[in-house]
């Protein structure tokens, strides 16, 4: 595995992180490793409008059946604890989604090594800046 250290996690990865139990579905595996390793091994980046994403997907209702909401407000109140917050100088257009170009710009303001997610929109990118894009079953496979 490369000596990745500085890390931007989509929200569709730190959801699916927090809400599968362990050794739930096995296609999220790769998932839940990559946001622990993240965690334990590197430096987690975000930015005021990442976490509001993560809080506005994370706490919604419909996720009440899957994980009580206190345990997702744990992980939430971890993610917000353990990360650097990164403030980007803009948000440039750069990924076919807009809603995407936030993680772009904490990316590239936080000089990441790699963003990891599972949205096409933003993996058919491949990089921006020195940050690599990739699903997080490829990180574990480098």
């Amino acid at each position: 595995m490369p000596d990745v250290r500085r890390f931007v996690l989509d929200t569709n990865v730190l959801v699916s992180a927090a809400l599968l139990p362990e050794g739930g579905v096995r296609r999220y595996e790769p998932t839940r490793l990559c946001v622990g390793i993240a965690r334990r091994d590197g430096v987690l980046l975000v930015s005021d409008s990442t976490l509001a994403e993560l809080r506005d997907v994370l706490l919604r209702p419909a996720f009440d059946r899957l994980k009580p909401r206190p345990d997702r407000e744990a992980f939430l109140a971890a993610i917000t604890a353990e990360a650097e917050r990164v403030e980007p100088v803009e948000e440039r257009r750069l990924c076919s989604d807009p809603d995407d170009d936030k993680f772009l710009a904490v990316a590239l303001a936080g000089d990441a090594d790699v963003l990891l997610t599972e949205d096409k929109a933003v993996l058919a990118l491949k990089t921006v800046g020195r940050t690599r894009i990739l699903r997080p079953i490829a990180f574990l496979k480098r």
